[in-house]
Formats: structure tokens, C-alpha cells, sequence
């Protein structure tokens, strides 16, 4: 993927929706358009709407699954690292030990996280097959209290709905063999409601 293509969600709600917004009301000729937000899209989509408000009246409802905006309460220590609010950690440094512009798995403080419980032997090897699940965590529910405060921030909100099974995280949103009828249904039938 070319640097010149990867944007900071700051850019991603400020310079790409606006784009995509303008174009999709151009083309269908409508007043205005509902959308539907997942983790980081939905921080885009929030940054647009502060950034420049005059798009506020270009989006009738904004469904924001798994919003991640604040990140506060998470339970990954790096994703802690990131959390809106900390300065813990600077852009640059963080860049260095990740990488920049895009994840790096050969990055060595990357190998010192996969450490020696990843061993092709241990019990833990299969999870730990996906680096992203030793980066992020797997208890999505820690982050609820964050979609509490999203909640109090946004006076308009219609409507919150946690998915009633327990185990179902932010990722399921996207991949669940079951997300239709855990998310999609009732998203779909208050998609229907609007258009009516």
C-alpha cells in the first residue's frame, strides 16, 4: 500500500467522507443519506460531523457499531497506548515501535510482544497465531463504559443496543457466522423504518 494513500482518521472524516458523502447525494439526488459506521469508521464519521458541521444536515441517522472513539477502557495495553486522552505514549515514538504507516509484524518490540507463551508447542499457540488478538485484546465488553460516555457526549442519540450474547466482540460485528441475526436484522429493519 503506498504512504501517500494511508490517512489519519482525522483525514479519513475531514477529506475521504465529505468526498464520499457529496458523491453518493450527487448521484442519487437525495437530501440526505444514513450511515453506518464500524469501529474506526465511526471516529471518521464523528470527526467529519465536529470538523465541519455543515454536514450534520447531509446525515439523517448515523448507526455506529463498536464505535472506536475513546478507548479509554480498554484491555489491551497498547491499545491503552492509543487511548484518546493519554499522552503516555507520542505518535512518533509510538511509530517507531510498531511501525510507520502500517502495522509491521517484523518490528521487534512486535516479536517481544509474541514472546516465548507463543511457542509452537504451547497451548497458547494457536491463539497466538494472530498477533492481532495478543495487540487487542479479546473482551470487547471492557470497552462499554466508552460507549456509555460516546453516549452522554451525544445528546441526539436515539438508541443504544448491546448484542444480547456475551462472548460477542468487536470484530464479530463484520464476521459472526450469526452477526445477520445478532446486528443486521434490526439494523435493516430501522434502515427500512427511515426510508419510509
Amino acid at each position: 500500500m503506498s504512504r501517500r494513500a494511508l490517512r489519519s482518521l482525522h483525514e479519513a472524516g475531514t477529506l475521504d467522507l465529505p468526498a464520499a458523502v457529496d458523491f453518493v447525494l450527487e448521484a442519487t439526488a437525495a437530501p440526505r443519506l444514513h450511515v453506518v459506521a464500524h469501529s474506526t469508521g465511526a471516529a471518521a464519521l464523528l470527526a467529519l460531523l465536529a470538523e465541519r458541521p455543515q454536514y450534520n444536515a447531509k446525515v439523517g441517522v448515523a448507526f455506529l457499531l463498536a464505535p472506536a472513539v475513546l478507548l479509554r477502557s480498554a484491555y489491551s495495553p497498547v491499545l491503552r497506548l492509543f487511548a484518546a486522552g493519554t499522552n503516555f505514549v507520542q505518535p512518533q515514538t509510538m511509530a517507531k515501535l510498531i511501525g510507520k504507516d502500517e502495522f509491521d509484524p517484523d518490528n521487534s518490540i512486535i516479536k517481544r510482544l509474541h514472546g516465548s507463551d507463543c511457542d509452537t508447542i504451547a497451548p497458547s499457540a494457536e491463539i497466538c497465531d494472530n498477533i492481532l488478538f495478543r495487540l487487542v485484546g479479546y473482551d470487547s465488553a471492557s470497552l462499554y463504559p466508552d460507549v456509555q460516555q460516546l453516549r452522554r457526549w451525544l445528546p441526539r442519540m436515539v438508541d443504544t443496543y448491546r448484542v444480547e450474547r456475551p462472548d460477542f466482540n468487536h470484530l464479530d460485528f463484520l464476521w459472526a457466522p450469526d452477526a445477520p441475526q445478532q446486528v443486521y436484522r434490526r439494523l435493516l429493519h430501522l434502515l427500512v423504518g427511515l426510508s419510509r
